[in-house]
């Protein structure tokens, strides 16, 4: 997946759109357009709505909060990492690469 370099806006804000490629098999293109054909959407539509639902059944999931958790805790453990008042401990640094 690649996006473009117009994309340089914040991504946050909910108004911007970003193109992105994305490679699609043959059969599994064949797939896209027909459901699109069948239900008059665009291909587009159609993977911008699997994404959706994708992403908000998986977000939904405890296997996300938990992946969520733990991102956040190494996040927070880079940030005492590299903070000028408090020297990493060994420790620290270890759970980094964990």
């Amino acid at each position: 997946m690649t996006m473009s370099a117009r994309q340089t806006a914040d991504p946050l804000d909910k108004g911007k759109t970003a193109v992105m490629s994305v490679r699609f098999g043959h059969d599994q293109m064949e797939r896209i357009q027909a459901y699109a054909t069948i239900f008059g959407m665009s291909p587009n539509a159609v993977v911008r709505e699997a994404v959706d639902e994708l992403l908000r059944t998986r977000t939904a999931s405890p296997e996300f909060k938990q992946a969520a958790a733990d991102h956040m805790r190494r996040a927070q453990l880079a940030v005492e990492v590299l903070a000028p008042s408090s020297p990493a401990t060994e420790d620290q640094a270890d759970q980094l690469v964990s």
